[in-house]
């Protein structure tokens, strides 16, 4: 048994969870225009409170550490160090496109996650259903074909034919182009399930641990994917 608390701030949403063994005791996700920092500390208190722990029960941080938003990726992974550090415990990384995904995990379709990147580019990751098995097998995503992708829309669209399951903020900016995209064939899921998740962090976290994925805080690092446009150093 392992108590986590996972930290999800790799979008406009904030999100925290706390889990022991797998099993999710709190969450709370606050969505919106305010930065995640503005809540984030509040929600971990909370969240850790209301499964009777204090931060020292902790076993290890599990965090969203891309890809996505700049600042909010720069804002969850710094916590997570912070905490990490203080309390001494080892930490994981996962990916910002897998907790997306885990909102979706037995999808009929081949999944596709798309987050907008701005600078006209888009996060992408595609997710293969035939590896989804039951619930019951605690997969928590399907398997993601390929590394995620930093991509235009151009590049993207001739991979978005047949039968396809597309989720993510990407279709804010450019739904009307991945719609025609899919056509009358595929699906372009709701805004409610393109909210990530810190409950997915948990449990992806957990598998991380799992598998020896856990690390020192000074070894955690954002998993930006860079573009020619982007100047980010400090890390």
């Amino acid at each position: 048994m392992m108590k986590l608390l996972g930290i999800e701030t790799a979008t406009l949403a904030c999100s925290v969870a706390v889990s022991d063994g797998g099993h999710v005791l709190a969450t709370m996700t606050v969505a919106g225009r305010d930065r995640p920092s503005d809540h984030l500390m509040a929600s971990i208190e909370h969240c850790v409170r209301l499964a009777g722990w204090s931060a020292s029960a902790l076993d290890g941080i599990a965090v969203s550490a891309g890809p996505g938003s700049f600042t909010g990726i720069r804002v969850g992974v710094t916590a997570a160090k912070m905490l990490a550090y203080v309390l001494g415990k080892p930490v994981a990384a996962v990916s910002s496109l897998d907790v997306v995904a885990a909102n979706v995990p037995s999808p009929r379709w081949p999944l596709w996650v798309l987050v907008d990147a701005r600078k006209e580019k888009l996060y992408a990751a595609c997710y293969d259903p035939s590896s989804a098995g039951h619930p019951s097998s605690g997969r928590v995503v399907p398997r993601r074909v390929g590394p995620e992708q930093l991509i235009t829309l151009e590049q993207l669209l001739p991979q978005l034919r047949g039968d396809v399951v597309v989720l993510g903020d990407g279709l804010v900016r450019y739904g009307a182009q991945i719609r025609a995209a899919v056509g009358e064939r595929g699906c372009c899921l709701p805004p409610e399930l393109w909210v990530p998740q810190a409950s997915a962090v948990c449990r992806l976290g957990a598998l991380a641990f799992a598998a020896g994925r856990g690390v020192s805080p000074h070894a955690l690092v954002p998993q930006y994917l860079y573009s020619q446009e982007s100047d980010i150093t400090g890390w």
